[in-house]
């Protein structure tokens, strides 16, 4: 089983994808206070109608909540530059607990966090949605772009091209 700790775009996804319960029986899933309690609450169906879901009611059932100091996300916080690089709370948390947490994969669907990822030299350390499902043995001819394998290689290699120009990191 893999441990994985899912942003808030994977675990939306998941949930529209109709993949949610599959991923959480074939995976252990970690997933940040932040995004438990104010970011992952709803996804918007092919009709356009949100339709909602509760992380909360399935911690230490299905998910197992995690989370990281004020300290330990200022510090994490503190090795970027703003003016390159913006993560925001849920992200900025996971990859807080990312550092503490060495045997954790993070699935993302977001550049800034895969770039971040990449730059502190733990680009091992993160996976995309569709990898994530492959490695689960699950699958889905629903996956948008910014869920593929290919758009996240192409973020990996902008922030190679950020390490060699120096950019990104204080």
């Amino acid at each position: 089983m893999n441990l994985v700790l899912l942003d808030a775009d994977v675990i939306i996804d998941l949930h529209k994808f109709g993949l949610w319960e599959q991923a959480t029986k074939k995976n252990t899933v970690y997933i940040a206070s932040t995004i438990i309690h104010y970011e992952a609450y709803y996804y918007t169906d092919e009709a356009g109608q949100k339709q909602y879901f509760d992380l909360i009611e399935q911690i230490g059932k299905t998910i197992q909540e995690v989370s990281a100091t004020p300290d330990e996300i200022a510090q994490l916080k503190s090795k970027f530059s703003p003016a390159y690089l913006t993560l925001d709370e849920g992200e900025s948390e996971s990859l807080a607990i990312l550092l503490k947490e060495p045997d954790i994969t993070f699935c993302t669907c977001d550049k800034a966090a895969i770039i971040a990822l990449a730059l502190l030299d733990m680009q091992n350390r993160v996976i995309s949605l569709e990898a994530m499902l492959k490695q689960s043995g699950l699958t889905s001819n629903k996956l948008e772009p910014k869920n593929s394998e290919e758009l996240f290689k192409i973020h990996l290699k902008k922030a190679n091209q950020m390490k060699i120009q120096g950019t990104g990191l204080k």
